[in-house]
């Protein structure tokens, strides 16, 4: 690594700086909430939840642009004694955002 770079105050010239903004500035959104959904998907009711969370953030390919938008960044899981499995979902998500024009009509 030596012939390719070099250390230079706190800098690795030829590889930029590996303490850069990724780890102090967030990459989503303003108003992001981080959710974790833990689940049995032996049970039908998990399943389709973990299927809803997964397919919303599929289908939003990860960016966070709109309300209910979801971005998964980390899936684990692992099974039981009795062979069933459980999910883990690490995800972000855009709030929706609650209708106040009926508060205000009043």
């Amino acid at each position: 690594m030596s012939d390719v770079a070099t250390v230079t105050d706190d800098k690795l010239e030829g590889f930029g700086n590996p303490f850069s903004s990724r780890y102090t500035e967030a990459p989503f959104p303003k108003d992001t909430v981080i959710k974790m959904y833990t689940g049995n998907l032996s049970d039908p009711g998990d399943c389709a939840i973990a299927e809803y969370i997964l397919t919303k953030s599929l289908r939003c390919g990860g960016y966070l642009n709109k309300p209910g938008d979801i971005a998964v960044f980390e899936r684990t899981g692992t099974f039981d004694k009795m062979g069933d499995y459980h999910i883990y979902l690490y995800y972000a998500m855009l709030p929706e955002q609650e209708k106040k024009a009926e508060s205000n009509a009043q």
